[in-house]
This record gives structure tokens, C-alpha cells and sequence, in this order.
């Protein structure tokens, strides 16, 4: 899965010249976290609902900071991501990094932002959160293990979703997957 399919697009964006206090009450219409800022249509960097937050304090903004611009409070030179990534490469990024988001640049232009709640969207879909069947959840020994376990004993099953997580301790596999059939007894 890449970026492209599960970024925010367009992107809510804001010019350098912009007042912060404007860029705050935009986020808070829009209910966003993030905002990457532009000069002359290039990412020049991002400012957050905790930059203006800290800039303000909290509640709605008084005198103080009332006179900067985001350019003045932004993060310089910020991680970005291309669409053409994929949804491990952003959410290694951020894991590491401890973002909540990066903006999605292409070709020089900001096309888009990836959050933490798209990456939880995609983790919903692989997992078939809102799908119909049954979730079946087994723990296989080894890779021979898990192919015999799709060929045969799911094979009157329709996969509707499949997930498999390499076991750290003892090796071997846990797979998770939601299924259209029968269910197999011993299953659940």
C-alpha cells in the first residue's frame, strides 16, 4: 500500500506571510493537527496545533504571539514523504521520529498529508475492522506451516483479509484473517 492511497489530499495549506492566529483558527475549522506552509507554492515548513498552542496558550488566542506569522514560529526543512512510498516507509518515519504526520510532497509541491489516523484507516482495512465474516486467528510454526494452512484448510473459504505477524520469540507466525464460508471449528 503507498502513500498516495491513504494521504489527505489536497492538503490544507498556509502562505508565509500568514498571521499565526489566522493559521490557529483555520486548524481549528477545519479540525486539523498540522498545516505545511508555503513560499511561492514550495514547502517552506509546518507549524502544529502545539507550536500555535505553546505560541498562545490555550483557549482561544489573547495579545500574546498575536503579532507573529507562521513563518516566525514554523519548523524549518521538515520530513516529508513522496506518494509513491509506501505506508511502512511513512509510518517508520514517524514511529522513529515520534511525528504525527508528514506532508506528502511530489514533484516539489505539497499534494497532500499523512497522518497517524490515515495510517490507523489503512491498519482497519488490512485487518477487515468493518468487514463481513468471520476473524480467524491461528499461530503457525514456520513458513511451510502457513502456506499448508491457506491451501488446505481454508480452501472452502473466501480470504476476505489476511495479516501475518512474524513471532519474535518463538518464530513461526500469528495470522489474522477475516473469512466468507464456513468457519472452522476450533477457529474462534
Amino acid at each position: 500500500m503507498f502513500v498516495r492511497d491513504w494521504m489527505t489530499s489536497p492538503a490544507v495549506t498556509v502562505d508565509i506571510g500568514t498571521p499565526a492566529a489566522s493559521a490557529f483558527a483555520l486548524m481549528n475549522l477545519r479540525g486539523i493537527r498540522r498545516l505545511p506552509v508555503l513560499d511561492d507554492g514550495r514547502l517552506a515548513g509546518i507549524v502544529t496545533r502545539t507550536d500555535l498552542t505553546n505560541l498562545f496558550g490555550p483557549g482561544i488566542p489573547g495579545r500574546r504571539g498575536m503579532n507573529k506569522l507562521v513563518v516566525e514560529i514554523m519548523k524549518k526543512h521538515p520530513f516529508t514523504i513522496s506518494p509513491d512510498d509506501t505506508i511502512e516507509t511513512a509510518a517508520r518515519i514517524m514511529l522513529r521520529k515520534k511525528f504525527s504526520g508528514l506532508p506528502v510532497i511530489d514533484h516539489g509541491r505539497v499534494v497532500g498529508v499523512i497522518t497517524e489516523s490515515d495510517l490507523f484507516r489503512g491498519l482497519c482495512r488490512m485487518l477487515g475492522v468493518d468487514g463481513r465474516g468471520a476473524r480467524v486467528a491461528v499461530t503457525l510454526p514456520d513458513d511451510r506451516a502457513l502456506v499448508d494452512f491457506l491451501s488446505n484448510r481454508l480452501a472452502d473459504f473466501e480470504i476476505q483479509n489476511l495479516v501475518t505477524v512474524p513471532r519474535a520469540d518463538e518464530g513461526g507466525w500469528n495470522v489474522v484473517m477475516r473469512v466468507r464460508g464456513r468457519v472452522p471449528a476450533g477457529s474462534r
